[in-house]
């Protein structure tokens, strides 16, 4: 049996006839997946310093564009206060390119820093191995090792974040771009 997801997509912002998050800010959530997205412009960081998305541990994705017109130029990061770290890359020159961020938490706020290192490292090789971006991070950090039900738990929540992002247009983490639609 084909698997069904309902997808609640809040956009706040939008202007008519806008098609990318430049202005408007999104939150994404799927029913039974306790993850949360918030897709933010980088000028709206400052002017929503109270969301709760930015007081809880998660994963972020920084998102620009690079002079190259067939590949993204994206950074991904985690912190167990994701709005500290966002205003801090704000102000870092190496990582001016940024125009998008999209931030990863967790509705239920279960997510350790154990459980937000293993999802960093498992995006970073993920989008490195698709080439569908260029990945402006570093270090390539392995996964944190967790318990085998916390990885399981894990790899599901990374399947259900990738077919989110994939709807957004944020697809940088698969070869296959069609990714989610068959899974």
């Amino acid at each position: 049996m084909a698997r069904t997801r309902n997808v609640r997509l809040y956009i706040q912002n939008c202007g008519s006839g806008t098609s990318d998050f430049d202005t408007a800010l999104a939150t994404v959530e799927i029913m039974n997946w306790t993850g949360h997205v918030l897709i933010i412009p980088r000028t709206n960081i400052v002017s929503e310093p109270d969301r709760n998305e930015f007081k809880r541990p998660g994963v972020y994705i920084l998102v620009g564009e690079t002079n190259d017109e067939q590949r993204t130029k994206i950074y991904v990061g985690e912190s167990e206060n994701v709005g500290n770290r966002l205003r801090k890359h704000q102000s870092d020159k190496s990582r001016d390119f940024w125009t998008v961020a999209c931030v990863i938490t967790s509705r239920d706020q279960n997510l350790t820093k154990a459980h937000i290192r293993y999802i960093e490292g498992r995006l970073i090789a993920m989008a490195r191995d698709a080439e569908t971006a260029s990945v402006t991070n570093n270090a390539s950090p392995e996964p944190a090792t967790l318990p085998e039900a916390d990885t399981a738990d894990m790899e599901y929540f990374i399947e259900q974040l990738r077919f989110t992002l994939s709807l957004l247009g944020f697809d940088y983490f698969g070869k296959d771009r069609r990714l989610v639609f068959g899974q």
